[in-house]
């Protein structure tokens, strides 16, 4: 991974957890496993119907259903990367306002492409749509994992990533470079003609909480049910989500 040390990255406690991309100026605004405030109200499923219902697993919620997909924050939406994050870098394009979020998925050992080389390569139609989009102020994003938040203070100042970008709506598009000894995901975030609609960021009277957690069918809820079980599981073995449940149990009784 030599050629790619340069890249600022982030890296999740474990592989499984949704990684965020958020407008800088709403990210004060998610939560991640605190309990939420101002009166917001939503139901999740991944610790059950008991709960905790927190932002964190809202943001399980979304990636179980989609590789990319929108969630909301405040008063507009941030980006939700879905599927396993061993890291995620962010390389910016030499050609577009914009860049790249790249995962590596499998590769030989100390054997990883240059990804500034390999996206050069890569036709348009690589990338595909995903249907997502965000917008950004002055502030740009800030790249994180979805189990902290800006109120954790150092912890999110030491694991996000603080990415400026000029301000506009930003297309996303997705692919997989895939070989026998290498695979790897790469989110191609891309600057818009800008225009006034200053789409992602919704008038603050509009609450997306509910379009994000719909109520599921019967169906889905067994299938989200067998993956939060095991995502339960994992979780129950890791020391760094222990702890931050545990930290979450405290706040609760405060």
């Amino acid at each position: 991974m030599k050629n790619n040390k340069h890249l600022p990255f982030v890296c999740p406690v474990t592989t499984g957890v949704p990684i965020l991309l958020c407008p800088a100026e709403i990210a004060s605004a998610w939560e991640a496993i605190a309990p939420p405030s101002n009166g917001r109200v939503f139901t999740t499923s991944l610790y059950g119907p008991d709960g905790p219902h927190t932002d964190y697993a809202r943001a399980c919620d979304a990636a179980y259903s989609q590789l990319v997909s929108n969630i909301s924050v405040g008063s507009g939406s941030a980006l939700v990367l879905g599927g396993e994050n061993p890291s995620v870098c962010w390389l910016q394009s030499e050609d577009f306002a914009g860049g790249y979020l790249v995962t590596w998925l499998y590769t030989k050992a100390d054997d990883f492409p240059d990804y500034k080389d390999l996206i050069d390569t890569l036709p348009e139609e690589f990338f595909q749509e995903t249907g997502c989009s965000i917008y950004a102020t002055e502030a740009g994003f800030y790249l994180f994992e979805s189990v902290i938040g800006p109120l954790d203070g150092e912890d999110f100042e030491l694991g996000a990533v603080k990415i400026q970008c000029p301000p506009g709506n930003y297309k996303t598009t997705i692919g997989f470079y895939e070989t026998d000894d290498t695979e790897i995901k790469i989110v191609r975030i891309k600057h818009q003609i800008q225009d006034n609609s200053r789409l992602g960021i919704e008038p603050r009277e509009i609450d997306l909480t509910p379009i994000v957690s719909r109520p599921y069918t019967e169906t889905e809820e067994r299938e989200i049910s067998t993956f939060f079980q095991k995502l339960r599981a994992e979780n129950a073995k890791d020391p760094e989500i222990v702890a931050l449940l545990q930290r979450l149990a405290q706040r609760q009784g405060d």
